[in-house]
């Protein structure tokens, strides 16, 4: 009996490990509530749009996380194909603290974006798997094309090259799309 309880156990652990998110992977779907009090599902209320997600873990992300989707927002702001996402991972006491911390975000965001920051409680251990974070500081970024597919990851602050990168794969994404 107890080979079996720890058979299942190692089973049970494996099974709830989390798979990296690579290019080609579908971008496993969660919920958040945005800064307008809305609750999204993602990556379900993009769905046909070419999206940018920005996650963050920490409030030392916050700073990384802004840098990006203001590139985001200056380039790809006004194209209706691409939609962007600033998604803050809180977990453990932050919970706790939700209203004071969705306050101040709010009261941070101008509210035109309010709809582009969702906030996700709880799960964070499972995304920092699957964005195999080694930094919590470092902002993820994370392109899916219109059916909900991971085509781009980057972890790390903003630079020229990586946001080229990033540029580019939108280009690619919605050329893509845009084919019969």
């Amino acid at each position: 009996m107890l080979a079996f309880t720890a058979a299942l156990a190692l089973f049970l652990g494996l099974a709830a490990a989390e798979t990296p998110l690579v290019p080609g992977a579908p971008l496993p779907a969660f919920r958040g509530t945005d800064l307008a009090g809305r609750e999204v599902t993602l990556p379900d209320a993009a769905r046909g749009k070419v999206t940018v997600y920005m996650f963050g873990f920490s409030y030392g992300s916050r700073t990384p996380v802004e840098v990006w989707s203001e590139h985001v927002r200056e380039v790809w702001g006004t194209d209706p194909q691409v939609a962007w996402f600033q998604v803050p991972m809180i977990g453990g006491f932050g919970r706790i603290a939700k209203p004071f911390i969705t306050g101040g975000m709010k009261k941070e965001t101008p509210p035109q974006y309010h709809g582009n920051a969702v906030v996700v409680f709880g799960g964070v251990g499972s995304w920092k798997a699957r964005l195999s974070v080694k930094d919590d500081s470092l902002a993820y970024v994370v392109v899916v094309d219109r059916g909900g597919i991971v085509r781009w990851v980057h972890a790390g602050v903003f630079d020229s090259a990586r946001a080229q990168e990033l540029d580019a794969q939108i280009r690619l994404q919605l050329a893509a799309a845009a084919q019969p």
